[in-house]
């Protein structure tokens, strides 16, 4: 990919910065950093440029942290319903007939739930349809 030589002016200061980043994108970063910047002063008209910038920073910073707790906790969520049993699905009705296990009565013979797919068509599902609205929690 090309190096991209980029002109930037953060909070009165100039610079020139070289990044495999696209051109648009950076000036967005450099848009949206400055226009955080420039809210400190307006709420701040005593304070130092390089105060507000100090500010600006720590607001990011704090916006990111949070970003980054947020994710991991929904990644860790994930996960832990990755490794839920599954009911009544194909691949556990496929798993339990090779090893030739049957399944329990309650989950054999579950009704038959209508649900709608994305595209608008009805598609018959049984516990799937039940567990993905709370009606039966996974052991």
């Amino acid at each position: 990919m090309d190096k991209n030589h980029i002109n930037l002016c953060l909070s009165g200061q100039s610079f020139r910065i070289v990044t495999d980043d696209d051109v648009d994108y950076v000036k967005q970063l450099e848009k949206r950093i400055n226009s955080r910047i420039e809210s400190y002063k307006k709420r701040y008209p005593q304070m130092s440029a390089t105060r507000c910038t100090l500010l600006a920073m720590l607001e990011l910073e704090d916006e990111l942290a949070r970003a980054k707790e947020n994710y991991e906790a929904l990644d860790a969520k994930i996960s832990q319903l990755r490794n839920m049993p599954r009911i009544n699905t194909p691949a556990a009705r496929m798993t339990s007939a090779r090893s030739g296990q049957q399944m329990p009565n309650a989950e054999r013979n579950l009704p038959t739930v209508p649900a709608h797919s994305s595209t608008g068509s009805t598609i018959e599902n049984t516990a799937e349809t039940a567990a993905e609205s709370g009606t039966l929690v996974g052991g």
